[in-house]
């Protein structure tokens, strides 16, 4: 039970003495003290850490559970930033609990209310403007996202931009448990999924598409946003089409088969081979998409090793040609953040995707911000001390980083400092 204990202590403020913590919020409650007790039991015969109950319904039901518990602590933090300062941070805040006010996590996760996450967190020009107003990588700022995303049931997704989080430099041992701690919830989950969706695989590869129809039906009653089994049964559906000679009933079938081909892209992006269509974007997605192979298959190693700066730039770039905007902007704030300092090519490509994802007058708000002598950020997870940037342009206190950016921020550092040797 320590990794679970530990992360609800980081995330309620109370971490070692020497992390500077921001400020604390309310304790676990006996309700999460429960659920902490529940994680250490295995699932059958494999133990693979916290695995939250003996069935995969239980399990899935209290990872989401866990993840609302983890944005909860977070959404406290941020609600004592500086309105004036900070509006973005505020104003998400403010989105997130209107968002969620219908939410009793003691309840059943079955009556949840559905939560947009478009239009909470994706596509939320709040959430993309709050995400600017934190230090680039912020390991708090970026458990919020994951926290927000298992606690939907996007338990693929969250585990996505935990392994980006886990690129960020100079994250405190503490805060690393924490990040061991979710990433063994999401994967207990996806070891669920995968082997339902394997059992429909098994089925249809003995050709009995019936059951293997109903094996994936069953497993996407389970859990929904099983990707695999999407992906999957449109494969058998597909088979079912090509052999169809009723004209309606096969384009009926084949706008069947896109649905769930498209419920598998949304709900896991890296699955490059649910990228099928006849539309020319589609077939450039698919090829942008296996540019960001060689560096996801070593974050995806499970061996938690940094990633070159350039292939997670290459990945940035490719997940936002393959339209993971949201992806994308993560992955280039991970880069930032241990560079010290904002580019100017960086500005063009968070302008594009974030333009991408919510279209209006956002993208160049926070173009500005950024394309500034100085920017102030919060610091919601105090890291451990780095090498120095090449430039010598980042500043920390305790509360706040300020960072020159962009181009002509840079030669104005290079001016100021060209008589100091580097």
């Amino acid at each position: 039970m320590g990794q679970i204990v530990t992360l609800f202590a980081i995330l309620a403020g109370i971490a070692p003495a020497d992390t500077k913590p921001g400020p604390a919020a309310e304790p676990p409650d006996a309700a999460v003290a429960q659920d902490a007790a529940k994680a250490t039991e295995p699932v059958g015969a494999k133990a693979v850490g916290p695995a939250l109950a003996k069935t995969p319904e239980a399990r899935l039901a209290a990872a989401r559970r866990y993840g609302w518990k983890v944005a909860e602590y977070v959404v406290k933090n941020l609600e004592s930033s500086d309105e004036r300062r900070f509006p973005g941070l505020r104003a998400f805040a403010r989105d997130y609990r209107e968002a969620t006010k219908a939410l009793d996590t003691s309840a059943e996760a079955g009556s949840w209310p559905a939560i947009d996450l478009d239009a909470l967190v994706t596509r939320n020009p709040n959430f993309l403007r709050a995400q600017y107003e934190v230090r680039p990588g912020d390991p708090g700022w970026m458990s919020l996202h994951v926290g927000i995303l298992l606690g939907a049931g996007e338990v693929t997704r969250a585990r996505q931009f935990l392994l980006l989080a886990r690129q960020r430099k100079g994250v405190p041992r503490w805060m690393r448990d924490a990040f061991d701690a979710l990433e063994t919830l999401c994967d207990a989950v996806l070891e669920d999924a995968d082997l339902a969706a394997e059992s429909g695989v098994q089925a249809a590869e003995a050709k009995e598409d019936d059951e293997a129809i109903r094996r994936f039906e069953a497993a996407l009653a389970t859990w929904p946003n099983n990707a695999r089994a999407h992906y999957e049964l449109a494969q058998v559906l597909r088979l079912r089409a090509l052999a169809e000679k009723d004209r309606k009933a096969k384009a009926a079938r084949i706008e069947t088969i896109e649905a769930h081909l498209a419920r598998a892209r949304r709900h896991d992006p890296m699955l490059v081979q649910a990228y099928q269509g006849p539309s020319r974007a589609m077939l450039d997605h698919m090829l942008a998409l296996r540019m960001s192979q060689p560096c996801w298959g070593q974050l995806d190693s499970g061996e938690h090793t940094f990633v070159a700066d350039s292939l997670l730039l290459q990945f940035s770039e490719a997940c936002s040609r393959a339209g993971i905007d949201d992806l994308a902007l993560a992955a280039r704030q991970v880069v930032i953040s241990r560079r010290g300092f904002v580019d100017l090519a960086d500005l063009g490509f968070i302008e594009g995707s974030i333009e991408a994802l919510a279209p209006g007058p956002l993208a160049l708000e926070v173009s500005k911000f950024l394309n500034r002598k100085y920017i102030v950020t919060r610091v919601l997870v105090p890291t451990e001390p780095e090498p120095k940037p090449e430039r010598p342009i980042l500043s920390t206190k305790r509360e706040e980083v300020r960072s020159p950016t962009a181009d002509r921020a840079i030669e104005q550092a290079d001016a100021e400092t060209k008589a100091t040797p580097r």
